[in-house]
């Protein structure tokens, strides 16, 4: 179902009178995902949870709906997670996702090349997710919001930072324990 208004969206803003001087572009960007969650648990009350660094993978298609504004969805593989850390152990938790990024961007020419900032939804769908050699127990889908900002030069090279903030619940065991995703995404790419 996602997939279907994804696939209408980007159907309608190509074929929309405005967009007709400039044609949509594809993308790929690949960097480093920044990641933490907010996680609680009845049964370890003194977990801390501390920064991991994972991999981002991404595609896109920026579609110009005006002079300033283009519309920029997306699919990227994000590793997610977390290190939890208590007085008597640590763990790393990896949980790896499809991203949907559907995001509106504004810009501004500079003399050389444009500044970029904007945001939207995010749709994620678990890719799979391990606690050293187990699975951690968490739903399938995740949502959120996703800010950004970065400089695009005129080449079609560009370096952008994101800022993602999971909404959902995502623990599967919701009566004893909260997990919501959150990472900081810095990464480089072309635009074709």
């Amino acid at each position: 179902m996602q997939y279907t208004i994804l696939v209408i969206g980007i159907l309608i803003c190509t074929s929309s009178p405005c967009v007709e001087a400039q044609k949509p572009r594809f993308g790929i960007k690949a960097g480093a995902a920044i990641s933490n969650c907010t996680y609680n648990a009845s049964n370890t009350p003194s977990s801390v949870s501390k920064n991991k660094v994972g991999l981002l993978l991404g595609v896109m298609v920026h579609v110009p709906l005006s002079k300033n504004i283009a519309f920029r969805p997306g699919l990227d593989f994000v590793q997610k997670g977390f290190r939890s850390a208590t007085q008597a152990y640590s763990d790393n938790y990896t949980l790896n996702y499809f991203d949907i990024p559907l995001n509106l961007l504004f810009y501004d020419r500079l003399h050389r090349g444009k500044i970029i900032f904007g945001g939207g939804p995010v749709i994620s769908f678990r890719a799979g997710d391990y606690l050293d050699t187990y699975p951690l127990a968490t739903t399938r889908s995740d949502i959120g919001l996703n800010i950004l900002a970065g400089y695009e030069f005129p080449i079609g090279f560009f370096i952008n930072t994101n800022y993602t903030y999971g909404l959902k619940n995502v623990s599967a065991d919701k009566t004893n324990s909260t997990i919501r995703n959150r990472y900081l995404g810095l990464n480089v790419g072309y635009l074709f």
